[in-house]
């Protein structure tokens, strides 16, 4: 349904082509005020090559020269709008010119570097047809159409095409609701999910909406509670559920038709993580109290977030999750966090987890770098105790021996047990149990190398230690039954035949 330009009247052809021209230049179009007078300039744009100024002129029936005061009007209107140095003039005007009045227009621009066009009622009645849904907001009953589409939700189905061109019919229907937002929506059942979408890159500053979250403090826990710090005050893309106990209200200020008040409604929040970034290279470096460089452990970047209180860097290094937590205030306090799992791991991929997680337990000065540039930095106290750090390194040291013989038998397989910091363990669970180190398969090469000297081993009880019964292996029985060389043999040479 075209817009009838014949009678919508000065105010609401004004409105009319505003939208259309934010909508057309991604919300950079500006509308002036004209009380007190517009200067010449009723929309302007800023482009990169410069300023571009729209003049409105509500004539229905054109400009001819026989109305006289009209084109006077628009010379007067062009030559304020010079004082601004434009690089572009457009007038816009609900008609169809003529030759002569086309000819007036371009002579406008006799003697000056600009740029002189027109937008008529075809360019106006195309921009409308390219934002379908921006033309609905002004030319639709709503309430008859709704009503019509909702009988047509009681016809049946008859091909499976039906249902989809019936779901589009209410997409259309919704993105016409707004010429902000939109709803997209999905079923599941008898479940109807409602998705809140901006239709242009400044719907939220043009017609923000806000969430107003009234809590009952009782009912949050502590972990939630950090959750909450997280999430809202630092951007972590981090799932936190408030459970309907916890939340005493809901409300939602924005436009007229999506405002409302909810209660015995529970809350999931998910903060969008900035992914621009993610995957680009990013490392920590240690430093000892003299400033010299300690350790340097590398990664990728995960993502990066900003929330009221500051914001987050997450980066994946060597298999543990790093989260670094910066306040904007340069005074308080930072906080870096980090988990680990070594379920899965191949002994060498283990060891660089844990020598990370040694590094932390100890504590120090740190830098966190994203793709070269520094992107904070801090002193982390040492959370470990003598006790913790000696278990890190008498597991070090079995996964060294099991990297060890895992190459040399070229049998590889992750490492037996899952290590769980102290710190993180359940109270009522003990410690898990290694498993003992056994030999998959025998090693064909055994004899072909020289016996290693026995490795030093720490004092008696402060490392693992691994049984291999040879009873259970006939390599490893065969192996140690027959002496052992320090040399490969040499195998006998062949003798040559006599002739007869």
């Amino acid at each position: 349904m075209a817009i009838d330009w014949d009678r919508i009247g000065q105010p609401a052809f004004d409105r009319h082509v505003e939208a259309l021209l934010f909508r057309m230049f991604d919300g950079q179009a500006i509308a002036v005020n004209g009380r007190g007078g517009d200067s010449g300039i009723d929309v302007m744009v800023c482009t990169d090559a410069g300023l571009h100024i729209f003049q409105l002129k509500y004539h229905p029936d054109g400009f001819p020269s026989s109305h006289r005061g009209r084109r006077p009007a628009i010379q007067q209107s062009f030559h304020r709008a010079m004082q601004h140095d434009p690089v572009e003039w457009t007038l816009v005007v609900p008609c169809v010119l003529t030759s002569s009045e086309r000819s007036f227009v371009d002579k406008l621009s006799d003697g000056r570097a600009v740029k002189v066009s027109v937008m008529d009622r075809a360019a106006l009645d195309n921009g409308f047809a390219v934002h379908a849904d921006l033309e609905a907001t002004f030319t639709r009953d709503q309430a008859r159409e709704a009503a019509r589409d909702y009988g047509r939700e009681k016809a049946l189905l008859a091909e499976r095409s039906d249902l989809t061109e019936r779901v589009r019919a209410l997409g259309r229907r919704a993105d016409g609701i707004d010429p902000d937002w939109t709803w997209d929506f999905t079923r599941q059942g008898d479940t109807v999910i409602q998705t809140l979408r901006g239709q242009h890159a400044l719907a939220h500053e043009v017609s923000p909406v806000r969430l107003l979250l009234t809590s009952r403090a009782q009912a949050i826990s502590s972990d939630v509670r950090a959750a909450l710090e997280r999430a809202l005050g630092y951007g972590i893309a981090e799932e936190v559920r408030l459970d309907p106990e916890a939340v005493e209200s809901l409300s939602i200020e924005g436009p007229e038709w999506l405002t409302e008040t909810v209660t015995d409604v529970g809350v999931i929040w998910k903060p969008v993580p900035l992914a621009t970034e993610a995957g680009t290279a990013a490392e920590i470096q240690f430093s000892d109290t003299d400033g010299t460089r300690a350790g340097r452990y590398a990664g990728r970047l995960i993502a990066v977030g900003s929330g009221g209180v500051g914001r987050s860097v997450e980066a994946d290094v060597h298999g543990a999750r790093l989260q670094m937590l910066v306040p904007f205030d340069h005074q308080a306090a930072g906080n870096l966090r980090y988990s680990f799992d070594l379920e899965g791991r191949t002994p060498a991929e283990a060891m660089h987890v844990l020598r990370l997680y040694r590094r932390l337990l100890r504590g120090g000065s740190f830098q966190v770098n994203i793709n070269g540039q520094a992107a904070g930095s801090g002193t982390m106290a040492g959370t470990g105790s003598v006790s913790d750090v000696a278990e890190v390194d008498s597991l070090l040291l079995y996964l060294s021996d099991l990297d060890v013989v895992q190459r040399h038998c070229e049998t590889f397989f992750p490492a037996a047990g899952v290590h769980r910091p102290r710190a993180h363990r359940p109270a009522d669970r003990p410690p898990p149990r290694r498993r003992p180190l056994r030999c998959l398969s025998p090693c064909p090469h055994d004899h072909h190398y020289p016996q290693r000297p026995r490795r030093s081993r720490p004092a008696s009880g402060t490392g693992p230690t691994a049984t291999v019964p040879a009873h259970q292996s006939p390599g490893i029985r065969n192996h140690t039954q027959r002496p052992q060389h320090g040399h490969r043999p040499r195998p006998p040479l062949p003798r040559a035949r006599r002739r007869r």
